[in-house]
């Protein structure tokens, strides 16, 4: 497989996996159910795509047929066109793999080889998405000599398993790790969520990242203590959505 194809992509969030068997079962079940496929490739540093759907799949012949909507024949077109190679990303799956282009089968329908080797998001652990324009903020009550402090601050990133934030020096006291945060509330989207969370730990970062601090700041690392089925999924559906449209460029 080519180095420029998977070498650190998805800032290594990405398993590779080399199973033709379990990619067919997952092919197949996408054109089952008849999911939208992505197929791209980049032409001068621009990301060209166009939306396909599985056709037929030859499992003994390691090939498929996908078929682009009529209107997208021109889109199809300019993507192969002096390539021998064309990526896919299957979005229900995090499934990115890269085929070998054997045909055109008519003008919007092309034969590829099926690969024996993918690459996948990890689902079955938390995946973590550093925040850029979007802003979650976390609301944290801290008790100190019998007083309530209210502090809120936007999200530096998020997972399903805790999420993390930026103090300054003079707040970073009032954070300390094992501490534990009975109402923690955080609003993602347009829903405010309230759990229970423990203060993991508190490290030092450089003014470069934490820009809107002269002297950089203070990340806070919190975990999440609900294992309630509904949270997790939430959680776990927003940060994969957002992986999934950086992949989509």
């Amino acid at each position: 497989m080519q180095r420029d194809y998977f070498g650190n992509i998805m800032n290594n969030l990405m398993r590779k996996h080399k199973n033709q068997k379990s990619l067919l079962e997952m092919l197949a079940s996408a054109k089952i159910e008849n999911d939208g496929i992505v197929a791209w490739r980049m032409i001068n540093d621009k990301k060209i795509i166009v939306n396909v759907w599985i056709k037929i799949i030859r499992k003994f012949r390691d090939e498929m047929v996908v078929e682009a909507d009529k209107n997208n024949v021109e889109v199809l077109e300019k993507i192969v066109s002096g390539t021998e190679n064309l990526n896919f990303f299957i979005s229900g799956f995090g499934l990115l793999f890269q085929c070998k282009i054997k045909s055109y089968q008519e003008k919007n329908q092309l034969v590829v080889k099926i690969p024996s080797e993918y690459a996948q998001l990890e689902r079955r652990k938390h995946l973590r998405y550093q925040l850029n324009d979007e802003k979650i903020e976390c609301f944290i009550n801290i008790e100190e000599n019998g007083m309530t402090r209210k502090i809120k601050k936007r999200a530096f990133d998020i997972s399903a398993g805790g999420v993390s934030f930026i103090v300054s020096k003079l707040e970073a006291k009032f954070f300390n790790p094992g501490t534990k945060l009975d109402n923690f509330v955080f609003q993602i989207e347009d829903k405010f969520v309230k759990t229970t969370a423990k203060i993991i730990n508190i490290i030092h970062l450089s003014p470069e990242l934490s820009s809107d601090l002269l002297y950089g700041g203070w990340k806070v690392s919190i975990c999440f203590q609900s294992n309630e089925i509904e949270f997790v999924k939430m959680v776990d559906d927003y940060v994969f959505s957002k992986i999934n449209n950086i992949a989509l460029g």
